[in-house]
């Protein structure tokens, strides 16, 4: 059986060892509360908004469509 070499891996103890946070982690928090706020202002622009539709205008008489006018009769024919 070959012997295993001795790596990093091998020495790093995986339970005291977290990954830490950087820049997009950062910035991915910030994306968060933005939607947050945006979704708050959404809501509060919405309850503007009256509760029932208003009603749709009476609807107003069409005018009559004037007459096609008649073709003027050829001369010379």
């Amino acid at each position: 059986m070959a012997a295993r070499s001795r790596s990093r891996r091998d020495d790093r103890d995986d339970t005291s060892a977290s990954p830490r946070s950087d820049a997009y982690t950062g910035i991915l928090f910030l994306s968060l509360v933005a939607q947050i706020v945006g979704a708050v202002f959404l809501f509060l622009d919405y309850k503007e908004y009256p509760e029932p539709k208003p009603s749709p205008p009476p609807a107003a008489a069409a005018p009559a469509a004037p007459a096609a006018p008649t073709p003027a009769p050829k001369a010379g024919g």
